[in-house]
């Protein structure tokens, strides 16, 4: 039996209200998973919040589609705590409390005598995500046997409880525990970090080298960077496999036919509605927005009017106050900056297809999602020529130095010239772009592997 642990699924659906990032790559592969594995081969497993124990449940109806966390919550059976979908709308269309508390309850009125088709106009989930779940996981208490496996896909850190009971079955049962490892970033790159939780990672960082038999990196530089910070702790290194990550980018399919205006919220429309260049992430000091500000300041000196505008799309961080403060400062460079606040992926298809290019001038990444997704959608990118990132694309994107504001300038500055552009987006599109049934595929194989060599030793 391969188990996939959702421990970190979990904790993330009770209160966020997207699914995106490491998330969004769980639930892609979990859905290719229940594809090509056999009957009763593969199910899920998770120390469950509300038991306060481990428990598994089978992936037949594990909703991959779903990405509101209130109906993944319903399908869960856990009380979701994040923001609500319409207060989230709200927040990002009005500043002011009263205007939000009146126009939510005009919304809620319009949608009743609409049957619905207002919150859809307006990208705004479902109110009763209940009424959207047709079964719920049934969960029931594992039962290990020597060979098992159990493939954690994210982090487990500040679940001991769980990490005890896996540390159990593996020197008790003979199960034997796989980890996908996105980044060390706490402890390679600690300065981009709050206050205690490099030495939290570290601390995890280490057991999980010392109990695992199987380590799956997503890069090379992730790969060398845990083999270094392993060396420099006294410890020897798990030897580690690299599954690269995909360029596609998951799109709901029915969405994808319905109306734009359905699709798209109209705050997203507005932002879109001139010529733009589009940044993705959460806006934390690690993804160096504050310098690609500063640059777009400089660049609108050269170009005035006819510079495109600038769209950062993503959740609010952490650690990123000066750059809140630039803008604020400037009125978000004179309107020439717009934040688009956590899109959900039919908004943020929108705003990669209809991107001029992307720039992602982050200071380091185990991978970088927004890089391949972009390259998926043929629109050219910029990005930092450090740390993973040039492994997702190789030579179909541009490079620069993230902590050479000139040099990022630069690259974007040649960028901005449409025959260069046009020559790029020609490359792109004939380049062998990876899926995430590539990727999921790929995992699946090496799972398998280290479940045959476990059962072929004489510890297993």
């Amino acid at each position: 039996m391969i188990y996939y642990d959702i421990t970190d699924l979990l904790d993330h659906f009770r209160r966020s209200l997207r699914v995106g990032g490491i998330a969004r790559v769980s639930t892609a592969t979990i859905a290719r998973f229940r594809e090509i594995s056999q009957q009763g081969e593969f199910c899920l497993i998770a120390w469950h919040p509300g038991l306060r124990k481990v428990v598994v449940a089978d992936p037949q109806n594990f909703p991959c589609e779903a990405e509101a966390g209130p109906s993944l919550c319903a399908y869960f059976g856990l009380p979701y705590k994040g923001p609500h979908p319409l207060d989230a709308y709200l927040a990002r269309r009005y500043r002011k409390p009263f205007q939000r508390f009146l126009n939510k309850w005009r919304l809620i009125a319009s949608n009743k005598l609409t049957k619905g088709k207002t919150f859809r106009r307006k990208g705004v989930g479902a109110l009763n995500p209940d009424a959207a779940i047709q079964s719920k996981a049934q969960w029931r208490s594992p039962e290990f046997a020597p060979g098992d496996i159990v493939f954690i896909a994210a982090g487990t850190r500040g679940f001991d409880a769980f990490n005890a009971c896996l540390e159990k079955a593996r020197r008790e049962q003979g199960v034997r525990l796989a980890q996908l490892l996105h980044d060390i970033l706490p402890v390679s790159d600690p300065q981009f970090f709050l206050q205690g939780h490099p030495l939290l990672f570290a601390d995890w960082l280490v057991r999980v080298n010392r109990t695992l038999d199987l380590l799956v990196v997503t890069t090379e530089a992730t790969g060398r960077d845990f083999a270094k910070a392993m060396k420099e702790r006294g410890q020897t290194p798990a030897p580690y496999r690299v599954v690269p990550l995909a360029h596609e980018f998951v799109e709901n399919a029915e969405a994808a036919s319905a109306p734009i205006y359905e699709q798209v919220s109209t705050p997203v429309l507005l932002a879109a509605r001139l010529p733009y260049v589009l940044c993705v992430g959460t806006r934390e000091i690690r993804k160096n927005h504050l310098a690609l500000a500063r640059v777009w300041q400089s660049l609108q000196r050269k170009h005035g009017v006819k510079l495109p505008r600038l769209i950062f799309a993503g959740r609010q961080g952490w650690m990123n106050e000066e750059f809140d403060r630039l803008l604020q400062r400037t009125g978000n460079l004179d309107d020439q900056v717009k934040l688009v606040e956590s899109p959900s992926n039919e908004e943020l298809a929108y705003l990669y297809k209809n991107c001029l290019f992307s720039v992602f001038p982050s200071f380091c990444e185990g991978w970088g999602l927004p890089i391949g997704e972009s390259l998926w959608f043929d629109r050219p990118v910029v990005t930092s020529n450090c740390s993973s990132m040039p492994e997702v694309a190789g030579p179909y994107a541009d490079y620069a130095d993230p902590f050479d504001l000139a040099e990022l300038e630069a690259a974007i500055e040649k960028m901005l010239d449409v025959a260069y552009r046009g020559e790029r987006i020609e490359a792109i599109k004939a380049m062998p772009k990876r899926r995430w049934q590539d990727f999921s595929d790929d995992l699946w194989r090496e799972i398998l592997l280290a479940k045959k060599l476990g059962a072929q030793s004489p510890d297993a």
